[in-house]
């Protein structure tokens, strides 16, 4: 929906094709398995929405979203140590909107759907796309098929968007149209992650706070938290890696799963307080994937595919919206400079340009979600064990957590941690600040004669 919102500054008309029929309503769909979970929105996805969509965030907050200032995040990274932020530290805007994805899906629905030159056609499929003999290297249209009558019918235009998410079948269109293949990269580290809905005896998760984090290191498995939904709800979180998931159906077993977990103190005293609205709903992710369209030695002209059609991620970062909502931004200013700077006809060069800058952004978020996943021995990934079992990758996963523990022991550092959770810088830009990287070279190499690194799969 935000790509239509980019696409209708830029054309006098926008089409979406969609499979589902209920967009409009705060629903479940058959479709976004993972709908029941919670979803929280960056700080750098958030002005993205705001400046697609003026007005957008306070009415949304308004409808009843959860809005969760940082410093009132307590947050245990690695379970190596407590982080408790200086409560008046971080600035009034670095906070999370967190709801379930319904929530947030109508009310941006609802939004795009009233701008003038946007048309939803919904309960439609589309399966290929259409090319033409005279100019072989762009995409002119889509086939689109009704789901109830499996009629087809040819949609010519003059840009397409793919943002159909981990199900595209992009790859199988490419090559009907004679592009392709697109090199992939998958890492499936065993995820799951189980919720449901519950309330509490006090408004505060634990004293001071409105919401807890409990993330493992590299060689734990078990993950806990309690966030703020829309309209005063609660919802408890169990993550796992390597497979690890929890007995939600046996109570003993429950606890004494909870007990593995670091901080399991706090986790067992809100399990023991928690009233639970709903049964638990468990949704397992199939891997993270990062289809490499950058890489392509031929790519179509005006054709784009953002968000997770390009790279979907390991949920328990809670990138994927950001990310998403941040490619629809690298969008609209490749679209903005291409009519302003450029002298070509028409959207010539676009696609190219946008992949390769949308890939760029995606490798930060890409790195986030996976380096810690390469070097635990559960995990399935498409990259060879001798790259996974070398000194270079491990070294990368060691110097992540001693750089994250680094930043976490200063005001100064939390700013810094902060941007990059909220997508408004890139790692590079942090990592390459003197006070942070010379310090860090010092703390990783007194780690490495502690044999703090990894150890080989």
């Amino acid at each position: 929906m935000a790509t239509a919102a980019v696409l209708a500054k830029h054309f006098q008309k926008v089409t979406i094709f969609e499979k589902d029929r209920n967009l409009g309503k705060a629903e479940i769909r058959k479709s976004v398995p993972q709908a029941t979970q919670i979803h929280a929105l960056m700080l750098g996805g958030l002005r993205t929405l705001e400046s697609l969509l003026p007005g957008f965030i306070a009415e949304l907050i308004a409808d009843g979203a959860a809005l969760l200032p940082m410093a009132k995040l307590q947050l245990w990274f690695k379970t190596l140590w407590k982080v408790t932020p200086p409560m008046n530290f971080y600035p009034e805007d670095m906070s999370y909107v967190c709801s379930s994805r319904p929530f947030l899906e109508s009310h941006i629905f609802g939004k795009v759907s009233k701008l003038s030159n946007v048309t939803v056609v919904t309960g439609v499929t589309v399966t290929g796309l259409l090319s033409d003999k005279a100019r072989p290297d762009y995409v002119t249209g889509v086939v689109v098929r009704d789901n109830e009558t499996q009629e087809e019918r040819r949609e010519v235009a003059d840009f397409i968007a793919d943002c159909s998410g981990r199900p595209s079948k992009v790859d199988q269109y490419f090559e009907q149209i004679g592009f392709g293949p697109i090199p992939t990269e998958e890492c499936d580290g065993g995820i799951g992650y189980t919720t449901a809905e519950i309330t509490l005896p006090n408004k505060e998760v634990t004293p001071g706070y409105e919401a807890v984090l409990i993330l493992p290191r590299f060689d734990q498995t078990r993950a806990f938290g309690v966030f703020p939904m829309e309209k005063g709800q609660l919802q408890y979180m169990f993550g796992s890696y390597g497979r690890d998931y929890p007995p939600v159906t046996d109570r003993v077993a429950l606890e004494e799963w909870v007990k593995g977990l670091g901080q399991s103190e706090v986790a067992l005293k809100l399990l023991k307080e928690a009233k639970f609205v709903t049964d638990f709903v468990s949704y397992h992710p199939p891997a993270s994937r990062w289809r490499h369209f950058e890489e392509m030695k031929r790519f179509p002209e005006h054709f784009v595919c953002l968000a997770d059609t390009v790279c979907a991620f390991n949920p328990l970062y809670a990138q994927g919206m950001t990310h998403a909502l941040l490619h629809a931004d690298i969008l609209n200013r490749v679209l903005t400079e291409q009519k302003q700077e450029r002298f070509t006809e028409g959207w010539w060069g676009v696609s190219k340009d946008f992949q390769k800058r949308a890939a760029k952004f995606t490798q930060g978020c890409w790195d986030l979600g996976t380096r810690v996943d390469y070097v635990r021995p559960t995990t399935v990934t498409s990259t060879p064990l001798s790259v996974r079992n070398s000194f270079g990758l491990r070294l990368s996963a060691l110097m992540g957590d001693e750089l994250v523990k680094m930043l976490l022991e200063t005001n100064e550092g939390h700013h810094d941690f902060a941007l990059v959770q909220h997508c408004l810088v890139s790692p590079e830009k942090v990592l390459l600040k003197p006070t942070v990287l010379f310090p860090l070279i010092v703390r990783v190499i007194k780690a490495l004669r502690e044999g703090k690194l990894p150890p080989k799969i």
